[in-house]
């Protein structure tokens, strides 16, 4: 029998998915439209609607493919960092960042209304300051947030019931967390040899302890602290010494919530969700879809429309 559409090759026993079917998954990754959303635009374009269980399958599948995607596209950023500080003639391994931190729902507008803390899931990015492009390094993502509800009770703990679980930390830890989460990203640069020498971040940020608890671990605890000082000294000329700033860090926490705004909770793809967000600041709008459409085996026909557009 032959298909009027494109399948994608399987790799594990039963019937191969419609090229269609993921393709469309990726483009919705870029947007903040969900499965919901996309079924009412067929219906309301009078076009059958696939089946909800359908459609979560393929945004299940894509979601996780771009998250190790983007994860293979953030160590060669990082290697790249080292090239061009060869070219430079620099250190190799030195590496100025910017980083800030992002929820899904300001980590204080509960208050004075809630002993608990209003946000269920953070995301954490480390951003060079080595290059004008100010490129994403090193991200996390955090959520108390469990799809198999049925499964994942308050009291259960992560990854210890059957199926998926797509809660990583305990919903009794502290999201607003950034020092554990900043050390996280600064371990990813560690172990690929980068020292970071300047951090810039928010006034209100305890990012700069996660650094300082690692450079204690290399007895430079006192140097460390003289930095410190210096960087968070009293008057302006020394807040403001390195011109620096986290504005791209600023840009790309707008360009995640384009992908997971705050009025939709994306419990199962929140992670793929928002590395999506992150290849697409760091490769552009129109090359992240194509490169992600190839890593998910829907590859765009060179020559189509769609690539000339």
């Amino acid at each position: 029998m032959f298909n009027l559409y494109n399948e994608v090759i399987a790799k594990k026993r039963g019937r191969r998915t419609a090229a269609i079917n993921l393709s469309i998954q990726v483009a919705l990754n870029h947007i903040a439209i969900s499965t919901t959303g996309l079924q009412k635009l067929f219906l309301g374009s009078n076009i059958p609607a696939p089946s909800t269980s359908s459609m979560q399958h393929s945004a299940n599948v894509v979601s996780e493919i771009i998250e190790e995607y983007n994860q293979k596209d953030l160590v060669q950023k990082r290697k790249l960092i080292k090239e061009i500080n060869i070219l430079r003639g620099d250190n190799p391994n030195i590496i100025n960042i910017q980083a800030d931190g992002m929820y899904n729902n300001p980590i204080y507008s509960g208050m004075g209304k809630t002993p608990f803390q209003p946000a269920t899931q953070c995301t954490y990015n480390m951003l060079e300051n080595n290059t004008y492009k100010h490129s994403i390094v090193s991200t996390r993502q955090v959520s108390k947030l469990c799809s198999n509800k049925s499964e994942h009770k308050t009291k259960t703990k992560v990854k210890s019931h059957k199926g998926h679980c797509s809660a990583n930390i305990e919903m009794h830890d502290s999201i607003g967390s950034e020092e554990r989460w900043a050390k996280d990203c600064l371990l990813d640069l560690k172990n690929d040899g980068l020292e970071v020498q300047e951090i810039t971040t928010d006034p209100d940020s305890s990012a700069f302890r996660a650094a300082e608890s690692l450079f204690k671990a290399e007895n430079t605890a006192a140097l460390l602290r003289e930095c410190v000082k210096y960087r968070l000294g009293p008057t302006m000329l020394n807040r403001t010494c390195k011109n620096t700033n986290t504005q791209k860090a600023e840009a790309t926490n707008r360009a995640i919530r384009a992908t997971v705004p705050s009025n939709v909770t994306f419990t199962r793809n929140y992670k793929g969700r928002v590395h999506t967000a992150i290849h697409n600041v760091n490769n552009g709008p129109g090359e992240s879809i194509v490169k992600l459409c190839k890593a998910a085996g829907v590859p765009i026909e060179p020559g189509s429309r769609a690539a000339e557009v």
